[in-house]
């Protein structure tokens, strides 16, 4: 048998390394994209409006009859599951696509699929039930690191922040507000902020009003 000029035989070597080095940039360091299906823009918008890892991909996208074929170029699929409906072609088109997939606050028990392991799910469902900017950050990077598994470009996620949410400030039976990011109680000396301390006055006046009318009649 002929040799091959050592010329080839090393042209051949460099070529299956550059190959093997694409294959494992492809599976360890290209991006990750993640699909939010369904999610209203109120909902995701303020979320996305924040710096995240270059190497994922958030994109949101629309789902109607017709739509499907396109989550085959996700690595991670999320599904806003109020008022979500799959048709028969779009159950066998999902039943088929063996992608990590998830559908959150689904209200019908034929649309809450769910391909993560037992771990992962817990693990998204409290970044997502905790909610804010920071949690929507560290689930993108929980992501790309255990469910897509690419550790290159990707710092170690950071569990689940857990938020204390004390979501009502009485000033009277018919005034409430909600208040976002307080942590703790609601104590007499802690100012009040944003909008509450901006209505205070106001109500106050109004309840002096209602009682001189109480002591009226």
């Amino acid at each position: 048998m002929r040799k091959l000029p050592p010329k080839y035989l090393i042209a051949a070597l460099i070529i299956a390394a550059v190959a093997a080095a694409v294959g494992l940039y492809h599976r360890y360091g290209s991006n990750t994209r993640v699909a939010f299906v369904n999610y209203p823009e109120y909902l995701l918008a303020p979320l996305m409006n924040q710096e995240l890892n270059p190497a994922i991909e958030a994109t949101p996208l629309r789902w109607t009859e017709t739509s499907g074929e396109e989550l085959k170029n996700y690595d991670m699929i999320i599904f806003f599951g109020m008022g979500l409906n799959f048709t028969e072609k779009q159950q066998q088109l999902l039943a088929a696509l063996k992608k990590p997939l998830y559908v959150t606050a689904s209200t019908r028990t034929e649309t809450a699929l769910n391909t993560l392991t037992g771990r992962q799910r817990e693990e998204i469902a409290a970044y997502l039930g905790n909610g804010g900017k920071e949690n929507f950050r560290r689930m993108l990077d929980y992501i790309r690191y255990e469910v897509d598994g690419k550790r290159l470009r990707a710092a170690r996620p950071q569990p689940p922040k857990k938020i204390e949410r004390h979501p009502f400030f009485h000033i009277s039976e018919d005034d409430a507000f909600k208040i976002s990011g307080v942590s703790g109680l609601v104590q007499k000396d802690r100012p009040l902020q944003g909008e509450c301390r901006d209505r205070l006055p106001a109500l106050r006046q109004r309840r002096r009003r209602a009682g001189r009318a109480d002591r009226r009649a």
